[in-house]
């Protein structure tokens, strides 16, 4: 069950990633 977790944090953290590149290159 703990892998699930920590498989949504990292999505989370790439989802932030992108987000904050698309507004960089904005």
């Amino acid at each position: 069950m703990g892998n699930i977790r920590v498989v949504c944090r990292l999505q989370i953290h790439r989802m932030a990633i992108a987000i904050s590149c698309l507004l960089y290159l904005r």
